[in-house]
């Protein structure tokens, strides 16, 4: 079966020159798809981070997260408008705003199939708008994994890290 271009779900009047992708991808610290679906204000942040470079240089951002599980899946997490850019380094740099206007019924829906190359996870939308395919469009917004079941628990101490167990 031939894979649906995301182009086709884009507005008629999407100018993909007027967008960055950002691939959102773990931080050492966190997954971006844990951040997506359980703190609005925190993926903000994360649409908001200049590096070094000022990377987020045109009117819009189109963000996605990356699954954990699978590196070429990766989950809608809206539009979102630059409105201000400042030149701090390895800061919230940018003042983003949602728009939701702007595929919002889509946003922890639409999944995105994308295998990437390189480091670089922010990118010219107009180069890899046809590399990306629709993977599925769920029927509820993701709210995190499933719960994996009471047999698939690590129950081991060591994963405990003393926390609850250790005389003091």
């Amino acid at each position: 079966m031939e894979a649906i271009a995301l182009r086709s779900l884009l507005p008629d009047d999407f100018d993909p020159t007027q967008y960055k992708i950002h691939f959102a991808v773990w931080n050492q610290t966190k997954h971006p798809i844990d951040v997506l679906a359980t703190s609005p204000e925190e993926w903000q942040g994360w649409n908001s981070w200049r590096s070094a470079n000022n990377d987020f240089n045109r009117q819009f951002i189109f963000s996605v997260a990356q699954d954990k599980h699978d590196a070429t899946h990766w989950l809608f997490g809206g539009i979102w408008e630059v409105l201000e850019r400042r030149p701090e380094p390895h800061a919230s740099s940018y003042t983003v705003s949602l728009r939701e206007d702007l595929m919002g019924p889509f946003i922890r829906r639409l999944w995105v199939r994308h295998k990437r190359s390189g480091r670089n996870i922010r990118q010219r939308m107009e180069l890899v708008l046809p590399a990306l395919t629709v993977s599925s469009i769920l029927e509820e917004p993701f709210a995190g994994d499933p719960f994996p079941g009471h047999d698939r628990i690590n129950h081991s101490l060591a994963d405990l890290q003393g926390d609850c167990c250790t005389d003091r």
